[in-house]
């Protein structure tokens, strides 16, 4: 079972019956506290039974005037005590081994709850962001809301949104945090935001993360960090980045929603761009009819 997969009643039904082989069919939902509980007393029960065992064979040993039947002789109780002990011992071991594959399979389903509840955060989180780019028609408020979303969702240190100038250049249009792109302007193919316009694909950086064309010096120097195209319908926009917080490591999943979140970003874009060509295209004609007139 991996965290990618969702929970099935199969798979709930196979931790139950683990559950009931290991001596916990009295509870309809086994957990880790029950499960060491049961390891506990079993491992007690052992131990007295051991003592028990073990003072019976002094006794016999040590106590010469002890009478017993005619047809059971000492040797015969020693034996009949090993044999005991042979016996618990082994279903002792066999409970012990059906307790932890019982506790590997209750770790499992933990982790796949705590990955869908993730899954399950991240997606909303998703929607809510996409909700809020649609709201605004303005470029430049368009833009402080993506990196808003976008440090939000991904816990950022800072963001950086690069918007496609002309055929080869990119030039920043918006930042937040204190990142160090403020002002720059990078040729497609260079860097790691060049890089990413030329081939169009994401990239995640875990390490030394360096920006070409950077303009404003920065404190903190990132360890982690990812860039995404921005695309819409087959038209190269730019570049949206993100620098992780120190301490915290992007993962492969954290570019993937990087990535759906910059398609969604691309459309905003998109959408405030016709608008503002829209509004200027009415400002000419409204200055030609002006000037005619």
């Amino acid at each position: 079972m991996t965290s990618g997969e969702s929970a099935t009643p199969k798979d709930r039904l196979q931790v139950v019956e683990a559950a009931r082989v290991a001596g916990l069919d009295s509870f309809k939902t086994p957990t880790l506290a029950a499960v060491e509980r049961r390891r506990l007393q079993l491992w007690i029960m052992t131990l007295l039974l051991l003592v028990s065992v073990t003072i019976g064979i002094v006794l016999l040993t040590v106590i010469e005037k002890v009478q017993l039947p005619s047809w059971l002789s000492p040797g015969a109780v020693e034996a009949g005590f090993l044999g005991l002990i042979i016996l618990f011992c082994g279903y002792a071991v066999e409970k012990e081994f059906q307790l932890r594959k019982l506790s590997r399979l209750l770790i499992e389903e933990k982790t796949l709850t705590v990955a869908l509840t993730s899954r399950l955060g991240e997606v909303s989180a998703l929607l809510e962001s996409g909700k809020a780019l649609n709201l605004d028609l303005d470029l430049g408020e368009v833009a402080g809301t993506i990196l808003r979303c976008a440090r939000d969702l991904l816990e950022g240190h800072d963001c950086s949104l690069l918007l496609l100038y002309g055929e080869d250049e990119l030039r920043t249009v918006k930042v937040a945090g204190e990142s160090a792109a403020l002002g720059a302007r990078i040729k497609v193919g260079e860097g790691i935001a060049g890089k990413v316009a030329e081939t169009r694909e994401p990239v995640l950086i875990n390490g030394v993360v360096e920006h070409h064309g950077e303009r404003k010096p920065v404190d903190v120097h990132p360890s982690s960090a990812m860039s995404v195209p921005l695309a819409n319908r087959g038209q190269f926009l730019g570049v949206l980045n993100i620098n992780a917080e120190p301490g915290r490591v992007f993962t492969e999943h954290d570019l993937r929603a990087f990535s759906l979140f910059g398609e969604q970003a691309a459309i905003a874009i998109t959408n405030a761009q016709l608008f503002e060509s829209q509004q200027l295209a009415a400002s000419r004609n409204s200055f030609q009819a002006l000037h005619d007139g």
